[in-house]
């Protein structure tokens, strides 16, 4: 889903947006091209959202937000889920 969707920001239609979904790069690839395949570096946008994300409309310190909240999570729930194998 939209990671900006489900979060009711900038102008958001459909909060569960699952259509049109594209990968946005927080810092572009022309400027770090390591950092291509980094979840850190990576999030899930609609259409639209992408548009305003490469525009600049939705600045990186809103999208590295979102980024670390997702890898904060992630990191939890992978935690969580290793406590229950072991």
């Amino acid at each position: 889903m939209c990671q900006v969707c489900i979060r009711n920001l900038y102008n958001t239609e459909r909060r569960y947006n699952y259509e049109g979904l594209q990968v946005h790069h927080a810092v572009p690839l022309n400027a770090d091209k390591t950092l291509k395949l980094d979840d850190s570096n990576l999030i899930t946008l609609c259409e639209y959202h992408h548009y305003l994300c490469d525009r600049g409309v939705i600045p990186y310190s809103e999208v590295k937000k979102i980024i670390d909240e997702q890898e904060q999570n992630r990191k939890s729930h992978t935690h969580k889920r290793n406590l229950i194998l072991f």
